[in-house]
């Protein structure tokens, strides 16, 4: 989360340790000026609502500011992953106007802890807004291992009772492997029966098998089916894996897609990053 003037009002940050540049993409004989003087007249594409839009708006003034959501037709459908935290009825307005199609909110648990204040005590009127504005489809993640055990099952039905999607996620530690107590395990129990058998068979079952075994393997389609590009445009396997292997966006072509598709990650049998095995789970068939 960036800080702000506007934040610091409602969030007590801490010293800034991580700085993620932002970028600026053009084509490679553009020769653009990234000033004032040398933007001018020109479009600069943002997306809407974000930290991007509000820098571009301020410091470019005489050039148009084209603000993005489901206008690039070549992309069918929308999705945003957000906290929520700071969010207030105008910001929803302004994902219906954009033409969000889905929003992916995770919610640690119910109380602050020392981990973690995303949680469901300060964020409840902003979820509950988001119930009665929202025209996208919101799904909404409990957390199993950021807070005390039977939090996750009261954010889960939360969401139910809201209108939500209900997910449930499983906390990693920083290589994406999974890392849960035996009585986490047993919180995971509870939430199978809150969401139903048929909300936990995604990816096959990944979750239980991990939860039984500590072990799940799958064929990692990241690289290809799921591409990660950090905030340097490097094309990364996951969040997880950013130290592991990368290459450059603009160099990456379809020979690399393939490349990737048919390579074995050697940390995909403990890998809890639900994103990539859903993207991953319709080639689970064919060869690695």
């Amino acid at each position: 989360m960036s800080i702000t003037p506007e934040r610091k009002k409602s969030v007590d940050f801490s010293d800034k340790y991580y700085q993620t540049p932002a970028r600026m993409v053009a084509r490679a004989d553009a020769k653009l000026e990234v000033t004032a003087a040398g933007m001018k007249g020109k479009k600069i594409g943002v997306q809407r609502t974000t930290i991007h839009d509000r820098y571009a708006t301020v410091t470019f003034k005489q050039s148009e500011i084209v603000r993005y959501a489901k206008r690039v037709k070549r992309f069918h459908k929308v999705e945003m992953i957000s906290n929520a935290y700071l969010w207030g009825e105008s910001t929803i307005h302004a994902l219906n106007d954009a033409g969000l199609d889905e929003l992916q909110v995770s919610v640690d648990g119910v109380h602050p802890n020392d981990t973690t204040i995303k949680v469901l005590k300060p964020l409840r009127k902003k979820l509950e807004a988001l119930a009665r504005h929202a025209k996208f489809k919101v799904t909404m993640s409990g957390v199993i291992g950021s807070a005390p055990p039977g939090e996750a099952v009261e954010v889960l039905e939360f969401a139910k009772a809201h209108g939500f999607v209900p997910r449930v996620l499983l906390v990693h530690d920083g290589q994406g492997q999974v890392k849960l107590t035996p009585a986490q395990l047993d919180e995971f129990e509870a939430i199978k029966r809150v969401l139903g058998k048929k909300r936990m068979k995604d990816a096959r079952d990944y979750r239980a098998r991990l939860m039984a075994t500590g072990s799940a393997p799958f064929k990692c389609r990241s690289g290809s089916r799921y591409l990660y590009i950090d905030e340097h445009g490097v094309v990364r396997w996951c969040s997880q894996t950013r130290d592991r292997w990368g290459k450059p966006l603009a160099d990456y072509t379809v020979a690399d897609l393939r490349a990737q598709f048919a390579t074995t990650k050697d940390c995909n049998a403990g890998c809890t990053v639900g994103c990539v095995r859903t993207c991953s789970a319709p080639d689970q068939w064919r060869p690695q």
